[in-house]
């Protein structure tokens, strides 16, 4: 037998449980590493004056990420960090076992493992996303707030969200997106797979 048909084996055999996990666990890691980066990235795509007409607060991504953490401190950068690890964590535990569920039920319907994946990657991704779209909403309205906040914690973001009906908001595009980018975390999920079984 070799290896990959060896590694191949092995992850048919993983169970639902250690799916959810080893889902959850890499959504985790990977939205602790890159919370700082997508405040950034908001931070950014919300100034308003182009930067190359001299105006907006900040001058470029890495100006961006020294004002913030001069004028709110470093812990600005993970500001909407829990919503963020509740989307991430639940998108994962979510979507991992929809994956391995659609996986085998279009395995003896279409041929090529390729297109199995690809269709069911993005009705995996497509579920996940119904139900953790009001993270997402969440994380991005914390993550965007400056010195003086808007909202005095999660419960009135999310409070207000719901009284103006904005709680999914932007999720045809979040959408997209994710379904993008669902391949690289099927990817990089079955050596975590394997390492929990």
């Amino acid at each position: 037998m070799t290896c990959v048909a060896s590694v191949n084996e092995r992850a048919r055999n993983v169970s639902t449980s250690n799916t959810v996990v080893a889902g959850a666990a890499t959504g985790f890691i990977t939205r602790f590493a890159v919370t700082p980066l997508d405040v950034i990235k908001i931070r950014m795509q919300l100034q308003a004056e182009p930067i190359a007409h001299g105006g907006g607060k900040y001058r470029g991504t890495w100006h961006c990420f020294q004002t913030v953490v001069f004028e709110e401190g470093a812990t600005a950068l993970w500001r909407g960090h829990i919503a963020q690890q509740l989307l991430s964590v639940s998108y994962s535990a979510i979507q991992f076992p929809l994956f391995e569920y659609f996986r085998a039920q279009l395995a003896h319907r279409i041929a090529s493992p390729t297109e199995v994946d690809f269709v069911a990657g993005g009705a995996a991704a497509l579920g996940a996303t119904l139900v953790t779209h009001p993270f997402d909403t969440v994380r991005t309205r914390m993550a965007s707030q400056g010195r003086v906040p808007h909202y005095h914690g999660y419960v009135h973001a999310i409070r207000h969200l719901i009284k103006t009906r904005t709680l999914y908001a932007g999720m045809c595009m979040y959408i997209t997106t994710l379904n993008l980018t669902v391949k690289l975390r099927l990817y990089s999920c079955k050596p975590v797979k394997l390492m929990t079984a």
